[in-house]
């Protein structure tokens, strides 16, 4: 048995809309995890560059799909779902551990690890979310992020708190045992359902009489809202063009 097929297979989950260089930025940070993931499953919300696979976003190391989703006519409450959506994808693959990673969050070397070792502890108990520290970042550089190197010297000591505001609602970050989503999702649903609009899976695993578990280390760092803004437009030289409010620029 080789060291790979050894580890628990992991699956990360990812909703994308348009968010084109905050999910390079998350896929050179997966490609620096000591244990890459086995499946990146990328949700393309009415993104017509990702859905023609026109992003870089596919590595030798992992299988990626891309499921689509239809941006829905009113759309309230659309990421829920598309996390529901695309985590269910992931539990369909031959995976262990589900992870998943909002699209502006990029995992530290280590996390994908502590995940899949703390859901192996804890996938014969009663169902369970496991959590890991958010840090948030700095702007991007011209470059994007240095994932290769440590990112803390680029984390901000007290976040802005508009800028933020509405994040809690979808979590950064989190991982279950494959074999306990069906029942997190469940839950989690049933909450949203009877009107907890900011309802978690860790408030989930609450309801059904659990406790989330904590990863004291490593973190998972979540880039700037400037990472948002930039779009990946192919036959434009391959170019970030960034649609924030103003004069437009490009990065290469």
């Amino acid at each position: 048995m080789t060291l790979r097929s050894a580890r628990p297979r992991t699956a990360v989950a990812t909703v994308v809309h348009h968010e084109h260089e905050a999910l390079l930025g998350q896929v050179d940070g997966l490609s620096a995890s000591s244990w890459p993931p086995d499946l990146h499953v990328v949700l393309s919300v009415s993104d017509r560059e990702l859905t023609r696979n026109r992003l870089p976003i596919r590595s030798d190391r992992w299988e990626t799909t891309v499921p689509r989703l239809q941006m829905p006519t009113t759309p309230c409450g659309w990421h829920h779902r598309a996390m529901i959506m695309v985590l269910d994808e992931a539990a369909t693959a031959d995976v262990d551990v589900l992870v998943f990673l909002d699209v502006r969050s990029i995992p530290a070397p280590g996390l994908l690890q502590a995940y899949a070792e703390l859901a192996s502890e804890v996938a014969d108990g009663s169902p369970a979310v496991i959590e890991a520290e958010v840090l948030d970042l700095l702007p991007p550089g011209p470059l994007g992020y240095p994932v290769s190197t440590e990112l803390s010297d680029w984390t901000v000591t007290c976040p802005d708190s508009e800028e933020n505001s509405g994040l809690d609602a979808c979590p950064a970050s989190f991982a279950v045992p494959t074999r306990h989503w069906g029942q997190v999702r469940d839950a989690w649903k049933q909450l949203l359902a009877d009107g907890s609009a900011q309802a978690t899976p860790a408030e989930a695993v609450v309801a059904l009489g659990g406790s989330p578990v904590r990863a004291l280390l490593p973190s998972v760092y979540r880039q700037h809202p400037d990472a948002t803004t930039a779009r990946y437009m192919h036959g434009r030289g391959d170019q970030l063009i960034d649609e924030a409010p103003g004069p437009q620029s490009a990065t290469a």
